[in-house]
């Protein structure tokens, strides 16, 4: 016995075949989206780490050069110690000419104070000599730069001294009366201007000298100069709410001071790519063009598999049809009978009747039992 696929079978088939196809390609376009997505996570991660990186490597530049920035600076202020102790007991006008050629060469330098005894005496500028130990020069307060050598008083070593002088920094080089030293005859005081110093450092704030080589630009990083031997004043250079930006830290291990250099991106870390954008929109593009010719291919295919799964369908209801036109061949074999005229009489073939045991051409009753080759249970066809 044979069977035939149903309609719904073969309707599952052919939904089956024909959404294969578009399945892959869905598989396919999340995968590349997916990893359009991770590449743009990487390169944005990317992008931080070397942020991190050049942060790093920029701060780390500038403490270095702070420190030999300071070393010069004190070995500029012994020279001047040096020609105050020649000449103790010389004039002011002879020392200035000293100071003045030291204020030349180092223009970050405000002035000069002399301060035997640790007591300020008077301070040399470039527009001359001021004496007594109260009032202000320009910038430069002289109380609170009297305060300053009295706390140092008797310190026989570089002190370095911020947060007191607005703008400025103290450098106190303590003199001896002896070459050899000895007892102490009392100091020099060195007003260092901050922004100068950090400009003589290779640190530049103006744009039009930002790409010059060996100079560190600092229009996108935000830096911190504390003294932590004074943590009772804000930081000396930069603002103190870098600490809300979770900034590096560096030790500087100036002459005279106990510095900490703190850095931080002015935009933060978690900044994006400056071409972000553009980047996305080339992922984009490379993503189109893998996935809209595999949409194309995967069309022409799932067409291609409608049009022969249709084919399928027509073989088989062919062969479905040729199955049963082969049955009623094979039926029709068996033998023809015919009714006559008068509907009461059957004509045999040849066939038929030597089938049966009837003679040829006869005619019989189809009422008459055993005649009836229908009522006797004979497979028959019928022309009519």
């Amino acid at each position: 016995m044979k069977f035939w696929p149903s309609s719904g079978s073969k309707s599952l088939r052919f939904a089956r075949s024909t959404k294969t196809p578009t399945t892959i390609a869905l598989v396919i376009t999340l995968a590349v989206i997916s990893i359009g997505v991770i590449i743009d996570q990487r390169y944005t991660e990317s992008f931080r780490s070397d942020l991190r990186a050049t942060t790093e490597k920029v701060a780390g530049l500038l403490a270095r050069r702070l420190i030999v920035r300071v070393e010069t600076d004190i070995a500029a202020t012994d020279h001047l110690v040096h020609a105050l102790r020649d000449d103790l007991s010389g004039s002011a006008d002879t020392f200035k000419r000293h100071v003045d050629k030291e204020l030349g060469e180092v223009a970050h330098f405000s002035g000069v104070a002399v301060a035997p005894n640790f007591e300020l005496a008077q301070v040399i500028t470039r527009d001359g000599i001021v004496g007594g130990g109260s009032g202000k020069i320009g910038k430069i307060d002289l109380l609170r730069l009297a305060n300053d050598l009295k706390s140092v008083s008797g310190r026989n070593r570089v002190s370095l001294l911020s947060g007191t002088q607005e703008g400025h920094l103290t450098l106190v080089v303590p003199v001896s009366k002896e070459e050899d030293g000895g007892d102490l005859w009392g100091a020099l005081a060195v007003l260092i201007d901050k922004q100068g110093l950090m400009e003589a450092s290779g640190v530049t704030f103006s744009p039009a000298t930002a790409t010059k080589p060996n100079l560190i630009n600092l229009e996108w990083l935000n830096v911190v100069l504390r003294d932590v031997d004074r943590p009772q004043y804000f930081a000396f250079f930069g603002n103190d709410s870098i600490e809300d930006q979770s900034p590096m830290k560096w030790t500087v291990p100036i002459n005279g001071a106990n510095w900490t250099l703190l850095a931080a991106p002015r935009s933060g870390w978690d900044i994006v790519p400056p071409n972000q954008l553009g980047f996305r929109l080339a992922l984009v593009l490379a993503a189109l063009a893998v996935i809209v010719p595999i949409f194309i291919a995967t069309s022409l295919i799932s067409e291609r598999n409608r049009n022969i799964d249709a084919l399928k369908a027509r073989e088989l209801n062919l062969i479905e049809l040729s199955q049963r036109f082969n049955l009623a061949m094979e039926a029709s074999n068996i033998g023809i009978w015919e009714v006559t005229g008068n509907g009461n009489s059957l004509f045999w073939d040849k066939r038929a009747a030597g089938l049966h045991d009837k003679p040829a051409a006869s005619e019989g009753n189809r009422l008459v039992p055993g005649a009836n080759p229908v009522a006797s249970g004979i497979p028959v066809f019928c022309k009519s």
